[in-house]
């Protein structure tokens, strides 16, 4: 039986154990731009041991951001993402990221706290 701690193929990804840093808003980008302090953050989680780092929800529509999150819906934001990428490599973790399919941010009004 496999142990947490055996390495583990997913898809043609090899993750070194089986530990994954689960998606945990952050609220570190600035208009969806990966920040010092997102890289700080995930540079830490990655350290932690994990063999995969989950990024958190990432919003793939500028107008289905319910609150601030990192975009993935204009090409300017690869250079930060691939810079993110390349922190947690470098702590020995695989990352993976979450996307935030979401309609418009209206709809979530009822979710924000008055």
């Amino acid at each position: 039986m496999p142990n947490v701690f055996d390495p583990i193929k997913i898809g043609l990804m090899e993750v070194k154990n089986r530990i994954v840093a689960g998606p945990m808003m952050s609220n570190t980008d600035i208009d969806g731009y990966v920040t010092q302090n997102t890289l700080d953050l995930y540079d830490e989680r990655a350290a932690g041991g994990a063999g995969l780092v989950h990024v958190e929800a990432c919003a793939v529509r500028k107008d289905g951001r319910p609150f601030d999150q990192i975009g993935l819906w204009h090409d300017r934001f690869l250079p930060g993402l691939r810079h993110l990428a390349e922190v947690i490599h470098r702590g020995g973790a695989k990352a993976s990221i979450q996307n935030a399919n979401t309609p418009a941010a209206s709809s979530f009004s009822h979710c924000v706290a008055r």
